[in-house]
């Protein structure tokens, strides 16, 4: 693979983006890897903790509301659990 170019402004970061929303994932997704960042995606909080604690992030993007467990719910389990990444 070619080196990205210089004006990429995410080159080596982490996102984990976490929404139920299949279009908002894609959106998020496409737009940080435009960028250079590497981009994982969950639908739902309680993937995207599971994600968050196996793999290090340097930022996690979480929607509020989604099924199964919502975003204040895992974000204050990922804090309860060591999870000190920007959310």
């Amino acid at each position: 693979m070619a080196s990205p170019p210089n004006n990429w402004l995410l080159v080596d970061t982490k996102i984990l983006v976490v929404d139920d929303n299949d279009d908002n994932r894609t959106l998020f997704e496409t737009i940080l890897n435009s960028q250079g960042a590497n981009v994982a995606v969950a639908s739902d909080g309680k993937a995207g903790q599971e994600i968050a604690m196996n793999e290090r992030f340097d930022l996690i993007i979480m929607d509020v509301q989604m099924p199964v467990c919502d975003g204040y719910e895992a974000t204050v389990s990922l804090r309860a659990n060591g999870c000190d990444v920007p959310i």
